[in-house]
């Protein structure tokens, strides 16, 4: 039986997604699922990745990772794209690239955020309605007891659909971790304007992600 994970502040879990350029299809049948979820897990033991979980859509995979390297990580990533990409346009007679990006990473910083996490993964064919449960979809990795009841206004994380996932990471991850109530209290929706300048994050931005206002929100720091 597979082991709960047990969250350490020293320690790194990351929520990672690659998709398909111009959100395309990069798995057209189940031997290139297959072919891409043996390699991967192969390249995992080489760079001493433990992969919690994982979900093979049609043009786009997400990852739950832990790692005690960054670099670890990102060579992996690398490794794993660069070698499938090969094998695709080999494949259906193609050239060019296959991922829309190196991949996308979310940082996971709490014990909780990362059971939320897990179970997103585990919506994702539920929600593009390819299965009625997570466990009955075949290249999804899913293991009964990290399973809970997820609401997906719990927390944000990385979604194939959103142009501006770094921003809403960003934002929320610093609202949930430090307990902010932004639209209740004024206060707490200063400290995250302040927080997000300091980054050097537009009012445009903000705006577009937490719905409130560039007027108002300027006017916070007068």
């Amino acid at each position: 039986m597979s082991r709960k994970p047990r969250f350490y502040q020293q320690v790194n879990f990351f929520h990672i997604m690659v998709q398909g350029i111009n959100r395309s299809y990069i798995f057209e049948d189940s031997k290139d699922k297959e072919y891409y979820i043996k390699f991967f897990k192969e390249k995992a033991d080489e760079y001493e990745l433990d992969i919690l979980t994982f979900c093979v859509m049609d043009n786009h995979v997400h990852f739950v990772i832990h790692t005690e390297s960054i670099d670890e990580l990102s060579a992996f990533m690398h490794k794993i794209n660069s070698k499938y990409a090969t094998y695709y346009n080999k494949k259906y007679d193609r050239v060019g690239y296959v991922f829309r990006d190196r991949y996308k990473s979310q940082e996971i910083i709490s014990e909780s955020q990362l059971y939320k996490c897990i179970n997103y993964v585990y919506n994702n064919p539920v929600k593009a309605k390819m299965t009625l449960t997570p466990k009955d979809y075949k290249f999804l990795d899913y293991k009964e007891e990290f399973y809970m009841d997820y609401k997906k206004d719990d927390e944000y994380f990385i979604d194939v659909d959103d142009e501006n996932e770094s921003d809403k990471s960003i934002i929320y991850n610093y609202i949930n971790t430090n307990n902010l109530k932004i639209y209740d209290k004024v206060e707490d929706l200063k400290k995250l304007i302040i927080y997000l300048r300091r980054r050097n994050m537009s009012f445009r931005r903000i705006e577009k992600v937490i719905g409130i206002n560039r007027n108002k929100l300027s006017k916070l720091l007068i």
